[in-house]
């Protein structure tokens, strides 16, 4: 966390005092860069999911933060090119699937929307601990399957609604059997972070 921050006082600086440096207007899906958060106006890591030509909205790209997770539909004045150093700590958002979870009834969640409601109203800006599944070398879930736990009563997110009657408990392989054809290549994409050799770099002070 402390890492973190430091990185985004430095990434918030650099941005702040070089305001001239956004002269792409070429920016393509999957690349990474540094975007302006509309609600703050601070600079965060980002990486490009959708394109002006992919959307049929001009000049607008949608962007996904990597140390945040959420999604955003900005304009390229506010897109920044990202500098190596700015590259080397992972991204902090992890994208997680919970384990040997699926809905009472079905496979489609939005069937359930009482299930998503509790969930939500469980989680949402709360703490909790995340208990990772190991991956093994036939796992292709570009996900991690974990446990949540409600850091303040140590409640278990999955005992818990499923005591509701609001979910089963399956297998990780029959998730990823029921979810992965639906998965998009840019589900692939989205949370990791460039390393040294990756393109859409400039040269460092």
């Amino acid at each position: 966390e402390e890492r973190y921050r430091d990185l985004q006082k430095q990434i918030n600086e650099y941005y702040s005092n070089n305001p001239k440096i956004n002269a792409s207007s070429s920016w393509k899906y999957g690349d990474y860069c540094i975007v302006k958060y509309t609600k703050d106006n601070q600079f965060y890591r980002a990486r490009i999911i959708a394109v002006p030509q992919m959307t049929n909205i001009a000049n607008k790209y949608d962007v996904v933060y990597l140390d945040y997770g959420n999604w955003e539909k900005v304009d390229s004045i506010n897109i920044y090119p990202i500098r190596r150093k700015f590259t080397f700590l992972p991204a902090q958002a992890v994208p997680c699937s919970l384990a040997k979870t699926l809905p009472y009834n079905g496979t489609v969640w939005s069937d359930q929307p009482r299930a998503i409601e509790l969930f939500e109203e469980l989680v949402f800006e709360k703490f909790v601990d995340a208990t990772f599944y190991p991956k093994s070398s036939r796992d292709y879930w570009p996900l991690s399957f974990v446990d949540l736990r409600l850091s303040s009563t140590k409640s278990n997110i999955h005992e818990y609604m499923k005591n509701e009657g609001l979910i089963r408990e399956v297998s990780n392989e029959k998730i990823f059997h029921e979810f992965h054809h639906l998965l998009r290549p840019t589900d692939y994409i989205i949370y990791s972070i460039p390393y040294e050799g990756e393109e859409n770099d400039d040269n460092d002070d």
